[in-house]
């Protein structure tokens, strides 16, 4: 179970922004917006293309550790659920990069197409009402947002492990988007 985790953690620490930024611009986006490397400050740092280079990696690291977990060390879905929400926070702290990192959205959202897809638009739009018409706030729409992840994968039918994947995900991202509650972002 520990050996899923590390492999996990390792897997989603692979920081995607500050590859594709550097070699697409050789530019770091921990200089620029927020500081983060995940897509939405990758697109700041080299325009939105940046944003699907980065998006699609990051989504992609939860998954990948899963399914290596699933696939070459237990069938067990337990296990697999802790390879992804270590994933997820690999992202969020990097080891290979002083534990920096994104925020999580990216490789969480990977997760949750993987294990109960229905509940990924449902939060897109919830999270689009909130930062449009409520909060108007990124940080704070995201973390509000988040909150229903747990709830909506259990609406949704989904097993328990994905229901408990759901929920510590949120836990995760809320954790890390609480430094940016009232962050303004630098040029």
């Amino acid at each position: 179970m520990i050996f899923a985790a590390v492999i996990g953690y390792l897997i989603g620490s692979i920081p995607s922004g500050v590859i594709v930024s550097r070699v697409v611009a050789r530019r770091d986006p921990r200089d620029v917006g927020s500081g983060h490397t995940g897509g939405l400050n990758v697109a700041r740092t080299i325009g939105w293309f940046g944003f699907f280079l980065t998006g699609i990696p990051d989504a992609a690291k939860g998954l990948v550790a899963v399914l290596i977990v699933q696939r070459f060390i237990t069938p067990d879905p337990w296990v697999s659920v802790m390879a992804g929400v270590a994933a997820v926070i690999g992202h969020c702290w990097s080891i290979y990069i002083g534990f920096h990192g994104g925020m999580g959205v990216g490789t969480s959202s990977g997760l949750m197409a993987y294990y109960c897809w229905p509940v990924l638009p449902v939060m897109i739009a919830l999270w689009l009402l909130l930062r449009k018409t409520v909060i108007r706030h990124t940080a704070r729409s995201v973390v509000i947002a988040m909150f229903a992840a747990g709830p909506l994968t259990w609406l949704f039918g989904a097993s328990l492990p994905a229901i408990v994947l759901g929920t510590a995900s949120s836990a995760v991202l809320f954790l890390r988007y609480l430094q940016d509650w009232n962050r303004t972002y630098r040029k």
